[in-house]
């Protein structure tokens, strides 16, 4: 879906807590998702630089 939105995955990597944290750039925007890796479900999706 990032891939759609222009986005190109720069970085995959698990959190403390062992969530999954995808960042990803478009141009000069940089956005970070963190989903949870039991559920799935997104526990955050930010914007840097919009």
């Amino acid at each position: 879906m990032l891939d759609a939105d222009g986005y190109r995955i720069t970085r995959v990597d698990r959190t403390f807590l062992n969530r999954i944290m995808v960042q990803a750039t478009k141009g000069q925007i940089r956005r970070e998702i963190v989903i949870s890796q039991a559920t799935g479900m997104v526990l955050r999706d930010v914007i840097f630089g919009e």
